[in-house]
């Protein structure tokens, strides 16, 4: 005879396998196309790479990158390109291979919800197609390991387990300190949960060890960099001369960029609106007036002290909404038919909604070279051993050159022998939107601007040339200084 325990084992076991498999369908197609490569992804790629090469956080192209003195995601990152190749694919398969772990961590707060799995099955698919999960879990940014520590330290919190817990939050700060924004609200409320409501001091000893052991490591890698002092004060509250008029001026432009006029509204609407709605819970349901007070109040902690606080950044808050969203599903359950049908035609509409800017994505992006056809189509013209002369946004496909991404090397009279260029990043453009960025300067700082066109011209000849869908017209010039 078959048990009831074995039945519902077995419905748990169908119900991660088509959760893995649908977040395989969704996240694995056209990884190299969508979206287009940034310009931090080259920056974390070389100081990933360089602790592969040297065994150190450094940075050798122009920019500065603070992951230098952040150590996690170059050091996971930098030991799987020594086994796998530092190419873009390698990359962005990682950090796909991170949002699956974040996905596990989000199915077991599910399963200490205890909800249905036809609930928790639209939950799942609201968290596979969210846009902000699919950007982060396929392009090389900190923010999507950053999110799966928050996923992994609330799954932590719930079952009890508050060392664990804790040393989530101290791995996420030392992967990117916008952790910060989460970390600092979410620790101290399970240090003043842990005192004043359960008097657990020893369990408020292990969270305390939990969360520092990561910042120890860190503390160690300052003592041997320094401080990134001008990374945390260029990005702080303490740049700015009058802080209510930034208060102000980086809320509208995070609304801006967010909300892409009213293409995200909807989105951006059910997500803080749903946070909102779970602080009048804070008599009859603590756990929901938690969760939607630390979402809302990390948001406010960023736009106070986060410059600027970019839309990539929200990407935390919304796992709170989603949080909150499941504990709502389970308070409507007792509740009047009228409100669960209000609140399944909200998420249906959320859904749709993420569904369609995923759809766009798709049909936009696929067609977009990969950077490993770039790659294959240019190096037979240029000989191994050669010095190139790029942008930034070519460090990867010729990681393996001598690669010099500032052109002004080339006044300097660097030994230049190919130039491979393209006039598509002489504007900051959203690698999404493909949109002039608002937080970034129209004209790069290191262009190919008249001068060095005219050098270029004069000291050589184009060996190549060939026309691609997202990156212009790239051309290959030799060069005889």
């Amino acid at each position: 005879m078959i048990s009831l325990s074995s039945v519902f084992r077995f419905q748990k076991k169908i119900f991660y396998f088509a959760a893995i498999s649908l977040y395989a369908i969704l996240f694995l197609p056209f990884i190299e196309q969508i979206p287009k490569i940034t310009l931090d992804e080259n920056w974390i790629g070389n100081t990933a790479h360089t602790f592969t090469v040297e065994t150190r956080f450094g940075n050798t192209v122009p920019g500065w990158d603070p992951l230098e003195y952040f150590y996690l995601l170059p050091f996971f990152i930098g030991t799987l390109f020594k086994i796998f190749g530092t190419t873009v694919l390698t990359a962005r398969l990682i950090m796909v291979a991170i949002g699956l772990i974040a996905l596990f961590g989000f199915l077991l707060i599910l399963d200490h919800i205890d909800l249905s799995y036809r609930i928790r099955f639209g939950l799942t698919l609201l968290f596979i197609t969210g846009q902000s999960f699919y950007i982060h879990f396929r392009w090389l940014r900190p923010e999507g390991l950053v999110l799966a520590f928050l996923i992994w330290s609330v799954a932590f919190w719930l079952q009890s387990r508050y060392f664990w817990s804790a040393l989530c939050i101290g791995l996420a700060i030392s992967t990117h300190p916008i952790a910060l924004i989460w970390g600092i609200p979410f620790w101290a409320g399970m240090v003043w949960n842990l005192l004043s409501f359960r008097n657990q001091k020893k369990e408020f000893l292990f969270s305390l060890l939990g969360g520092i052991l990561p910042l120890i490591l860190l503390g160690l890698l300052w003592t041997f960099k320094g401080i990134p002092t001008p990374f945390l004060s260029e990005r702080s509250i303490a740049s700015q001369s009058n802080p209510l008029l930034f208060w102000g001026y980086n809320f509208i432009q995070f609304i801006k960029t967010y909300c892409q006029g009213w293409k995200r509204t909807g989105l951006f609407l059910v997500e803080s609106g749903i946070l909102i709605a779970g602080l009048f819970f804070w008599k009859t349901e603590r756990r929901i007036f938690w969760f939607s007070f630390l979402g809302l109040f990390s948001f406010l902690f960023g736009i106070v002290f986060v410059n600027p606080f970019r839309r990539r950044y929200f990407v935390m808050i919304v796992i709170y909404s989603l949080i909150v969203m499941a504990f709502l599903i389970k308070w409507l359950n007792q509740r009047q038919a009228l409100w669960k049908w209000v609140c399944a035609c909200i998420l249906i509409f959320y859904g749709l909604n993420n569904a369609a800017g995923i759809g766009y994505l798709w049909a936009k992006g696929r067609q977009t070279t990969p950077y490993s056809e770039i790659r294959e189509k240019i190096i037979p013209f240029i000989p191994k051993g050669s010095s190139i002369l790029t942008h930034l946004e070519f460090w990867f496909p010729f990681q393996d050159y001598t690669v010099i991404t500032d052109p002004k090397n080339l006044l300097k009279g660097s030994p230049v022998d190919y130039v491979v260029m393209t006039d598509i990043f002489s504007k900051a453009l959203s690698p999404i939107t493909e949109a002039p960025s608002i937080h970034e300067k129209q004209v790069r700082d290191t262009p190919f601007d008249s001068h060095i066109m005219d050098l270029i011209h004069q000291k050589g000849h184009k060996v190549f040339s060939f026309a691609t869908n997202g990156y212009g017209t790239i051309e290959v010039w030799k060069l005889s200084l």
